[in-house]
């Protein structure tokens, strides 16, 4: 990943994160995400995402704790069938 796009992703991570943790939004990192955090003690360079668990927040819960600080940043919440 270079490094423009790198600086941009751990920043955009951490606002978000940060916003999480702001309105009360328990989380935790896993998959990916986790190994790098372990094994790196950051992100590994050739992930391409944040892997990220809300733990008991359901849709409607998001948007109402989350919603209009993410989009005010330029974020769109989505949503996938998983």
């Amino acid at each position: 990943m270079p490094a423009f796009v790198a600086t941009n992703f751990v920043d955009n991570l951490l606002f978000t994160l940060s916003a999480c943790e702001r309105a009360g939004v328990r989380y935790f990192a896993h998959w990916g995400t986790l190994l790098g955090a372990h094994r790196l003690g950051g992100l590994c360079p050739w992930d391409e995402d944040a892997d990220i668990f809300l733990l008991d927040e359901d849709r409607a819960s998001i948007e109402r704790k989350l919603g209009e600080t993410l989009r005010g940043h330029g974020f769109t919440l989505t949503w996938d069938a998983a």
